[in-house]
């Protein structure tokens, strides 16, 4: 019979692993398929909505392809160690945060994205158990070690901040269309922000 590694400390988490770049290949994505909607909308109307939600997709595709991410990831006494061979001491971490991922801070090296692929309750268990392994870890760490900071995403002063650059993003990409004569793809690109800005501007998950 399988044994339920679920509940044993062998535990190993599926996991997706990546860093600000990639991160960064989803925020630029629709900066720069945002200028189709002003050169296409008048000629051919709301079908630039959809060429430009192609283009947003093919910048974090091609980074997400030359640079894979899935993992499995165990919690240990000491750090996290992933079976592609890298491990993260706690020593190194210096911040923490939850959310969509479990976004690792680390002194001299790339802050670390870890998400799950099995879903969010995945997800929560591997904070739980990085959270329980870390503060047993700073138990007995040596004296004078500060401890590490964790804080979550939404309803951040970050999570907010970005949401109101997504509603400001969107009233200009709106405000342009009108002036370039594509009304009905820049309001669509408008409602489109605005599910995904005001959760994150209201404290909450898009």
């Amino acid at each position: 019979m399988r044994p339920d590694f679920s509940t044993t400390l062998d535990r190993w988490f599926d996991v997706t692993v990546t860093t600000r770049y990639h991160q960064a290949s989803i925020v630029l994505a629709p900066l720069l398929a945002l200028p189709l909607i002003f050169l296409l909308g008048p000629r051919i109307g709301i079908w630039a909505l959809p060429i430009a939600l192609v283009a947003t997709v093919l910048l974090p595709a091609f980074v997400y392809a030359c640079w894979p991410r899935r993992d499995a990831l165990h919690v240990g006494t000491d750090g996290l160690v992933f079976k592609r061979g890298r491990f993260v001491p706690f020593v190194e971490i210096t911040r923490f945060g939850t959310g969509d991922y479990l976004r690792i801070d680390r002194y001299d090296a790339p802050t670390l994205l870890v998400g799950c692929r099995l879903g969010r309750e995945e997800l929560r268990a591997l904070e739980e158990r990085f959270q329980a392994s870390l503060r047993a870890w700073e138990r007995f760490a040596p004296p004078g070690t500060p401890p590490v900071p964790g804080t979550p995403f939404y309803g951040s002063g970050l999570a907010r901040v970005i949401g109101v650059l997504l509603c400001l993003g969107g009233c200009g990409a709106l405000i342009f269309s009108l002036m370039a004569g594509s009304a009905l793809a820049g309001t669509a690109w408008f409602l489109v922000t605005l599910t995904v800005a005001i959760p994150m501007l209201l404290g909450g998950r898009p």
